[in-house]
């Protein structure tokens, strides 16, 4: 039931400007609010309260463990996945990726290619709005697509946007227009980094709109306690799930929450009590969860690797010889059988794994095996001696080198691990343990001299991403750079033959096994832990992404 004097107290409010949109809709959803409403709301404050309002037809609360708080919710000022397993449920792209891998639309409703494959016009779905109220039109994506190439230098797709312009045919219809044809857009297109912005809320909030994001998703953004716990409300005028899903309308979930804890072994707690509904699961705790019928066990393969990286840059390291010796240094089995065990990694040294196009077994009798022997003999050869201690040296100088990860339990194990790999070829690594968001912005200054991460992204474009020189400033965290591996990292963005594209990445990987920017760990696999409360819940096969637009959520 709403109490139409606090609702009247509350517009009052907002009309004075003592409360923000984020409290306002936080505020609303309290009083019962649906979120079609409070959209409406929003977009006519100062008119009389609208007749008819009702309760949300969406009940429960769906609660997540995340290891981090989100930096920012804006999708363009970030390529950072914390952020994105939030704004992933707030902002819709114009298409999306179905379970079979092919791009079907999300906004869009259809689109054309032009023969020489140089321009594609979408028609964009009618009747849509944004959590705003406002509505979505030609001119909202190419203000959205316009800001990205101005502004989203942290946002993957920053460089691929500058090369494409947008133009508004009229209110339903925009044309991308290319200047060599892209095999990557498609996929760039189709996930929350490529989200649609609400240009009026987006100019509003100015520097503060990453913390008032508004799209037009499933869910919107109700509160944010920093550090804390993020709340995502239904959005009531959702009209356009995934084609895979059997609802067509809103979310039978109320609201999301996003718990930050920081250990594992909290998380899992908090599981255990119920304080959260899904955890993705470690080795040790995989198998309490496995026979219990409290939960169900959702696996997916990783777009993506873990990997050590090497910087370029630094005076040890830039000498490929020790880049060599280190990778001769990694016993991946260890890794995955003391680390992983219950089948949550697949060992694997391309820079490519198997869940992602381009990847190629036979690339794997490139990569240096596991030798420690080799790996000594490759040190001897570049100076580095071994004496009385168990450190090499060279000139005095003993062999040290500063590896930074994240707080995160699990790469603290395996940096331990890798640590203990690589002193018995005589080197001393020095562990560094920074949060995500500081780890971040330490890369670009070059500083390290081997990085600990993972990425993950569906495409081999993934490599130009993180590795091309364009990206020095942002995501090629290594400061990797070599012109023959950017000219072929440009050819397979403009080749649309997909066996000559997978050439051209099988070339590109030959080169990168060489030069060692990254020795390559594992494929990580999730397994995610749900309380059996929440129903009809699923699993993307790849990503780890929880598909929950069929699910309700008892108690």
């Amino acid at each position: 039931m709403i109490h139409r004097d606090s609702l009247n107290d509350l517009i009052a409010d907002y009309q004075a400007r003592t409360v923000d949109r984020r409290s306002f809709i936080a505020r609303a959803g309290a009083l019962g609010i649906s979120g079609k409403a409070i959209a409406a709301l929003l977009g006519v404050a100062g008119v009389a309260v609208p007749a008819g309002l009702s309760a949300q037809e969406a009940s429960g609360t769906l609660r997540f463990a995340v290891t981090t708080d989100p930096e920012t919710l804006d999708p363009q000022n970030t390529s950072n996945g914390a952020a994105w397993t939030v704004f992933n449920r707030i902002y819709s792209a114009l298409v999306y990726q179905d379970l079979d891998l092919t791009y079907k639309g999300f906004l869009a409703d259809s689109w054309e290619t032009s023969d020489d494959s140089l321009e594609i016009t979408f028609t964009l779905k009618e009747g849509l709005t944004f959590h705003d109220g406002s509505t979505v039109d030609a001119e909202a994506v190419k203000y959205t697509w316009d800001r990205l190439a101005a502004t989203g230098v942290k946002n993957p797709n920053h460089e691929l946007a500058k090369g494409i312009e947008a133009t508004v045919v009229d209110p339903l219809h925009i044309t991308f227009t290319f200047t060599a044809p892209s095999a990557t857009f498609f996929h760039a297109i189709s996930d929350g980094y490529t989200g649609i912005l609400s240009p009026a809320a987006t100019e509003a909030a100015g520097e503060d709109y990453g913390r008032q994001p508004v799209g037009t998703n499933s869910f919107m953004l109700a509160d944010w306690q920093t550090g804390t716990l993020v709340t995502l409300g239904a959005f009531d005028g959702f009209t356009t799930p995934e084609g895979y899903f059997e609802n067509t309308g809103p979310s039978k979930i109320a609201n999301l929450e996003y718990k930050v804890i920081a250990e594992s072994f909290q998380q899992v707690a908090s599981l255990e009590t119920g304080e959260v509904d899904a955890v993705e699961l470690s080795a040790t705790d995989l198998p309490r969860f496995e026979n219990n019928d409290q939960y169900a066990i959702f696996p997916s393969n990783s777009t993506g690797i873990m990997y050590l990286g090497i910087t370029q840059t630094r005076p040890i390291t830039s000498d490929p010889i020790v880049r060599t010796a280190i990778a001769h240094a990694i016993d991946r089995t260890e890794i995955v059988d003391t680390l992983y065990t219950g089948g949550l990694a697949e060992a694997c040294s391309t820079p490519l794994p198997p869940s992602v196009p381009g990847y190629n077994a036979e690339l794997e009798a490139l990569a240096p095996a596991f030798d420690i022997e080799a790996g000594k003999a490759l040190l001897e050869e570049a100076g580095w001696v071994a004496g009385d201690e168990e450190i090499r040296a060279k000139d005095g100088a003993p062999l040290a080198l500063q590896l930074y990860t994240t707080t995160a339990t699990e790469m603290g194990q395996l940096a331990t691990l890798l640590q203990a790999q690589i002193r018995k070829i005589g080197i001393d690594v020095q562990i560094n343990q920074l949060e995500v968001a500081a780890l971040l912005d330490f890369t670009p200054k070059g500083e390290h001299d081997l990085l600990l991460l993972s990425w993950g992204w569906g495409d081999p474009n993934a490599l130009y991403l993180f590795l091309s020189t364009d990206r020095m400033a942002s995501s090629n965290r290594v400061h990797y750079s070599n012109p023959e591996v950017d000219d072929l990292l440009l050819q397979g963005q403009q080749e649309l033959d997909v066996d000559a594209r997978m050439q051209i990445y099988y070339d590109i990987q030959t080169i990168l096994l060489e030069d060692l920017p990254w020795v390559p760990l594992f494929m990580p696999i999730s397994k995610t832990a749900i309380s059996t409360r929440v129903k009809d819940v699923d699993m993307f096969p790849t990503s780890g992404w929880v598909l929950i637009h069929d699910a309700t959520v008892e108690g």
